[in-house]
């Protein structure tokens, strides 16, 4: 039998409160699916001030506390997806994501 559980962390902040889905779901303590993260602040909720990098920033360590959380690291991802509204960032992107361990 599949067990299935819901991964919510105080430490990551979603795009709506009382959204109709979950951080993360974790599959038979295997599996970790992760849904998508912004660079919102856990505080306000609102986007980060300070531009691309700054939101490309959060939105890794809102998704490094789901992984916590779901007991995973970046080292275990298989696939990331991510999207840019701006492909100029792209570049940037990257840079962050590099130092993401």
């Amino acid at each position: 039998m599949t067990t299935k559980k819901v991964i919510c962390t105080p430490f990551a902040r979603g795009p709506v409160n009382n959204a109709p889905y979950s951080q993360a779901i974790l599959i038979d303590s295997k599996t970790l699916y992760v849904s998508g993260t912004l660079g919102l602040s856990v505080k306000t909720g609102k986007l980060v001030d300070g531009g691309f990098d700054n939101e490309m920033q959060q939105a890794m360590k809102n998704l490094e506390a789901i992984l916590r959380a779901g007991n995973s690291s970046f080292d275990k991802l298989i696939k990331v997806n991510i999207f840019l509204e701006d492909m100029n960032n792209f570049f940037q992107m990257n840079e962050i994501y590099r130092t993401c361990k």
